[in-house]
């Protein structure tokens, strides 16, 4: 096996955060309502359930069942549009 030390990891990155902001209107003013953008207040928004927060695999799950609601939304608002990571980062 060749030895890859060094070698970059090719990694896509997903901004929940940022999906959010864009789903409120695309502004920081759409999401000028304090703490409109927290990942709780942004889980509620999509109906998902409340966890503990602040603990570290928790917190992951969170965020990615965030994603999937946020990509289930994207998929709702704009059907005719196949939504892949690759559209989502973009």
């Amino acid at each position: 096996m060749p030895a890859v030390l060094g070698a970059g990891l090719p990694v896509e990155v997903v901004d929940t955060f940022e999906l959010e902001r864009r789903a409120l209107g695309g502004g920081w003013d759409a999401a000028s309502q304090r703490g409109a953008l927290r990942l709780w207040t942004a889980r509620t928004r999509h109906g998902l359930p409340v966890y503990r927060a602040h603990e570290a695999l928790t917190d992951a799950l969170a965020c990615a069942e965030l994603y999937l609601a946020q990509r289930a939304a994207l998929e709702a608002a704009s059907p005719e549009t196949t939504t892949t990571l690759r559209h989502v980062v973009a």
